[in-house]
């Protein structure tokens, strides 16, 4: 598989994924996109690794793409 679909698909369901015991625990059920984003990295020093590891996987990726947070849409 090409490395760059992998991180794609790891920035989209695999931080949900790899972050929904955190996501329960610290921010709200109508949290999306980039705000739950942003509820997480707020305790980032709470997260499991897993999550830490998705979200900086996401932002590596985002950042290689030239994304921007800013756009994102919420549909994570």
């Amino acid at each position: 598989m090409h490395e760059g679909r992998a991180a794609g698909r790891e920035g989209r369901g695999g931080l949900r994924r790899a972050c929904e015991a955190d996501i329960e625990q610290f921010c709200a059920a109508d949290q999306t996109g980039r705000d739950r984003r942003q509820c997480l990295e707020s305790h980032m020093d709470k997260l499991s690794n897993d999550c830490k590891t998705a979200i900086e996987a996401r932002k590596n990726h985002r950042r290689d793409k030239g994304g921007d947070d800013k756009t994102d849409n919420g549909s994570e």
